[in-house]
């Protein structure tokens, strides 16, 4: 039986998109023969075995995320990018507008 990574969407999170799985049958071999088990892989390919384990990664990246600022503002004729890094550090860019 050929496996298929499908469309999934985690219920804890609903608002991630481009996660999918993988429907896995245990062996006959093992403790649990027949057990259908999933492996679920984030939109960058990670692969994980558990739920618990997505949650866990989807938050830990959120909390990254959360951390980030960015501010878009003009000063005279002048595009300034100000991004807060989440470890404190500051970085400005300046732009001429032509």
């Amino acid at each position: 039986m050929s496996n298929t990574r499908v469309s999934w969407n985690n219920k804890s999170h609903p608002s991630e998109r481009g996660w999918t799985r993988e429907k896995f049958i245990r062996g006959a071999h093992t403790k649990t023969p027949n057990e259908i088990y999933y492996v679920y892989y984030s939109p960058t390919g990670k692969r994980f075995r558990s739920i618990k384990n997505v949650n866990r990664h989807i938050e830990t990246n959120k909390s990254k995320i959360n951390n980030l600022n960015v501010i878009f503002s003009t000063v005279s004729d002048t595009n300034v990018n100000i991004t807060i890094n989440p470890n404190g550090g500051i970085h400005i860019r300046w732009q001429d507008i032509v």
